[in-house]
């Protein structure tokens, strides 16, 4: 009984460790730009200018104070990596 026990606990720590992260979709990307984000690359976090939070926290935070919705961690550290795509994409121009 413990082996089967033991074995189901590791395959689901094993399927947990597996999940995809999420993808950002138009309505993410409609709460981020409400949010009215100011760039974020360069800014140190828990610094003044992230109000003494993590990147994705303030970003999380700024979207909520404009739409009142919630983004998950997954989705504000997605739009924050998408951000910073973007400024990559238009230097390289």
């Amino acid at each position: 009984m413990r082996k089967v026990l033991f074995t189901m606990v590791i395959l689901s720590g094993v399927s947990f460790a597996q999940e995809a992260t999420p993808i950002i979709t138009p309505d993410t990307r409609a709460v981020v730009k409400a949010a009215d984000l100011p760039e974020m690359q360069g800014i140190p976090e828990f610094s003044e200018r992230s109000n003494f939070m993590s990147l994705a926290g303030s970003l999380r935070y700024r979207a909520y104070e404009h739409s009142g919705e919630w983004l998950t961690r997954e989705q504000s550290v997605a739009a924050l990596s998408e951000q910073v795509e973007a400024s990559v994409e238009s230097a390289n121009r």
